[in-house]
């Protein structure tokens, strides 16, 4: 019954009733509170290394790599970009008949469409 509700009486004789859910209990007074007897800690067990072998999947190139792979990617796509920046100016050789890059040319207006979907009035 640890944990449950139970109502002590003490009646004008100095007697004690214990009564839980409308029942008297059948019980008798201790002579000293008995002593609590520790309970044992026990450290959980190491199951072993968390650490992936070698030939491990998540040690292969792929998405869980980690920072230095990523890293790496980085920065071949930044010198690549810096190397094609470079070497393409935006502007032909002089007289050679070529127009100038796609990065300098003007881009072109895109027109507004003139839809009637979702428009009730009829003209």
């Amino acid at each position: 019954m640890a944990g449950k509700t139970v109502v002590v009486r003490r009646l004008l004789d100095g007697s004690e009733q214990l009564v839980y859910r409308g029942h008297k209990l059948a019980w008798r007074k201790l002579p000293v509170r008995p002593e609590r007897q520790p309970v044992p800690r026990v450290a959980p067990a190491l199951k072993g290394d968390p650490t992936p072998t070698a030939g491990h999947a998540w040690r292969g190139l792929g998405g869980a790599v980690g920072k230095e792979f990523w890293k790496a990617v980085k920065k071949r796509g930044r010198l690549a970009r810096a190397q094609r920046r470079a070497a393409d100016s935006g502007r032909p050789p002089l007289r050679s008949g070529l127009p100038p890059s796609a990065a300098l040319r003007p881009k072109k207006k895109q027109e507004q469409r003139q839809s009637t979907k979702g428009h009730s009035l009829v003209s």
